[in-house]
């Protein structure tokens, strides 16, 4: 009987530890499926920071560009005045002219520019009839209408990278005409050897502009002297003009 009491006891102590053994081993397995395995997860979103990071260190940086050169349109109104032998007989009027240009040479200190412009100006005169003959060269109120080309020569100034202002002189030529505004009983032109046809004509000039914050803008002024050739006069005028314009 002795035995087979020890016999009982070593098996209900074995089956308690073997039991037990389970217990313990089954609340691992529980844990371990209870559990995100985040290792991969942080892998995988440290790689695509990463290659986020590498995209925008590839990505070039856009260059803003404080002063713009190149292809532009500029417009002008301002001041004209006849000299010369037209001087007596005038007086000064408005100018209106529209150019189109472009730099082809643009240094941080020098800018070279070629530049077609569209000219008119409308000037008060006196006219023979109201002179009494006086042999005045315009019919009175007199238009100037012209086509020219020029070439101008800058210097840039205003800073070491950012150069702001520009100095220029230009030079030029193209065709100067003065339509005929009114004729007399016979059907004839009053008088006014200016209206008589097309002449040529030669420019000079200076002027300063600004190259404003608004990168595309610059602002300035301009004065002209002209003469005109190939008529039995030689008229001679001063244009000073402000100007805006736009550079694409």
């Amino acid at each position: 009987m002795n035995y087979l009491r020890s016999l009982l006891m070593c098996l209900i102590v074995g089956a308690s530890v073997a039991a037990g053994g389970f217990a313990r081993a089954q609340d691992d397995d529980d844990e371990g499926a209870g559990q995100e395995d985040t290792s991969g997860g942080g892998m995988e979103e440290e790689g695509r920071d990463t290659a986020r990071s590498s995209a925008k260190k590839a990505k070039p940086a856009r260059r803003v560009r404080e002063v713009v050169k190149g292809f532009y349109v500029r417009g002008g109104i301002g001041y004209l005045v006849f000299l010369g032998q037209l001087g007596p007989v005038t007086s000064g009027g408005n100018a209106v002219d529209l150019a189109l240009g472009g730099d082809i040479i643009d240094q941080p200190g020098f800018t070279l520019t070629v530049e077609g412009d569209f000219f008119q100006g409308i000037n008060n005169g006196i006219s023979n009839l109201e002179c009494g003959d006086c042999g005045s060269p315009v019919q009175g109120d007199f238009r100037s209408i012209g086509g020219i080309g020029r070439v101008k020569f800058s210097l840039n100034f205003g800073g070491k990278k950012i150069r702001r202002g520009s100095l220029y002189f230009d030079v030029g030529g193209g065709v100067y005409f003065s339509p005929s505004l009114r004729t007399d009983a016979l059907g004839t032109t009053d008088a006014g050897v200016i209206h008589s046809s097309p002449a040529g004509l030669v420019t000079g000039g200076l002027g300063l502009e600004y190259y404003t914050k608004l990168a595309h803008f610059s602002v300035g002024v301009d004065a002209s002297f002209y003469v005109v050739l190939g008529l039995p006069v030689v008229p001679m005028a001063l244009a000073v003009s402000p100007f805006i314009k736009y550079t694409f």
